[in-house]
């Protein structure tokens, strides 16, 4: 469409029913302008953003179990693409039922909702998205009166259009995706190695059966921490640093990256759709649900399909979601896993987020031991750091990149003075990216004795 200089614009205006004395209303008219108001909140959620806004928390459910799973969710509040609010005003469970259920009839608020994508009612076993999407019903009914009928009521209409949460599972495949990638890869022959050990589980005894379950343990850990980066996008963002000014019909082809930007080209994941969490269901039940390898924060757009990379909020939202993904899986080990001081990094991730904290063996307390945890990678003593450092720390951590397990980066390790001297807590310790920038300087103005760092004369 060309314009010239002050043209008025109106093609796809918000359309606000017009008011005045003697106007014959219809509910065609209040229709509109109901629909009005819809897209003017769509409009303001867009420019909010998409995620979680609060709450949203996909946990196993006490109750669940490897025949019937059910997943835990809190009530709260997400913005799908479309800029519509998904809220849950109480805590549920959801039953991963494997039947088909009758749906109602679906009021229309959420038209370009409807039909949902296609579900198996008897999914496959491996990997989902649990997405929340908004859905609206009809409810009670009112009396209508026609309008040649002296006010006698001729028949009845809905009352209300109230609008609700739906959850789904949407498939994510392994082995397929746009562009080749050697992760992706990777973690097709870690799933099909592990449904090999799983099978070969029920014929092993003893000291055997310990070991297979040790590894897959191990395997299962790896596989989470490897599909988690694959939906932050991690392998396909390092190429945007070796050549930032790469176009694909007149934008960056970085403004798009990672599994769940994948499933939305195919279709499969639409911009009704909030993803809250990814789960792993195998035979044997739910092996994991990782929230943070697919919820994000609310993400403001960015102001440019050119440095998206670089600008709005989605790094920084998939920077948080990268440490809170990965400490919600050392939790998940130190329940899991016997004997965590033998445990090694690359045993359990592929990835580390560039600043993580680990727990530290100590007394009964589960933990793991640094020179097993980093074996085989450089790394020093770890040094003290004040705790007024900590927060500073882990909020300038999320600039940099994750650190690959599979190079042989170096790796900075702190304690943190307040945490040592405490007694009866769990101590821990903090690694960094070797990018990240050293924290431990020699301070004298701030030197505790034996817990600081002195420079040399």
């Amino acid at each position: 469409m060309s314009i010239e200089l002050m043209e008025l614009i109106q093609a796809g205006g918000v359309r606000n029913t017009h008011f005045f004395n003697g106007r014959v209303l219809t509910a065609g008219d209040l229709r509109a302008e109901q629909e009005a108001h819809r897209q003017q909140r769509r409009q303001l959620g867009q420019a909010l953003g998409e995620g979680v806004a609060y709450g949203l928390e996909v946990r196993l459910a006490a109750n669940s179990t490897s025949a019937r799973p059910v997943l835990s969710v809190t009530k709260g509040m997400a913005i799908n693409r479309n800029g519509q609010a998904i809220t849950l005003t109480e805590d549920v469970n959801v039953a991963l039922v494997r039947e088909a259920q009758a749906q109602a009839v679906e009021a229309g608020l959420f038209a370009e909702c409807v039909p949902p994508q296609p579900f198996q009612s008897q999914p496959d076993f491996g990997f989902y998205i649990f997405t929340a999407r908004p859905i609206s019903r009809f409810e009670g009914r009112a009396a209508m009166v026609g309008l040649e009928s002296n006010g006698i009521g001729t028949g009845c209409g809905s009352r209300y259009a109230v609008e609700g949460v739906k959850f789904l599972l949407i498939p994510m495949a392994l082995n397929t995706g746009a562009s080749a990638s050697s992760l992706r890869t990777e973690l097709v022959n870690l799933a099909a190695q592990l449904d090999l050990q799983t099978d070969q589980l029920p014929h092993e005894v003893g000291q055997q059966a310990a070991q297979l379950q040790a590894e897959i343990r191990s395997n299962t850990s790896k596989l989470r921490n490897g599909v988690a980066h694959l939906c932050f996008g991690t392998e396909e963002l390092a190429g945007f640093t070796v050549n930032p000014f790469e176009r694909a019909a007149g934008k960056s082809p970085f403004t798009e990256y990672g599994t769940l930007d994948e499933l939305r080209a195919e279709g499969m994941l639409t911009n009704c759709d909030a993803p809250l969490a990814l789960l792993y269901w195998t035979n044997t039940g739910v092996q994991f649900v990782d929230m943070w390898a697919v919820r994000r924060r609310l993400i403001e757009p960015a102001v440019t399909s050119l440095w998206n990379v670089m600008t709005g909020g989605r790094r920084p939202s998939e920077a948080e979601a990268m440490f809170l993904q990965f400490q919600d899986q050392v939790d998940a080990l130190r329940s899991n896993v016997p004997n965590l001081e033998t445990a090694v990094s690359t045993s359990f991730f592929r990835f580390l987020p560039p600043a993580g904290l680990l727990p530290l063996r100590s007394g009964s307390l589960q933990g793991i031991l640094v020179d097993n945890f980093f074996g085989g990678r450089p790394h020093r003593t770890p040094e003290f750091i004040d705790g007024a450092r900590f927060g500073a720390l882990f909020r300038e951590s999320l600039d940099y990149e994750p650190v690959d397990l599979s190079q042989s980066e170096m790796v900075w390790l702190y304690k943190v003075r307040q945490n040592e001297q405490a007694a009866a807590v769990q101590h821990y310790v903090i690694y960094t990216s070797a990018h990240v920038p050293y924290q431990a300087t020699a301070r004298v103005d701030v030197a505790r004795w034996n817990y600081s760092n002195y420079a040399s004369s």
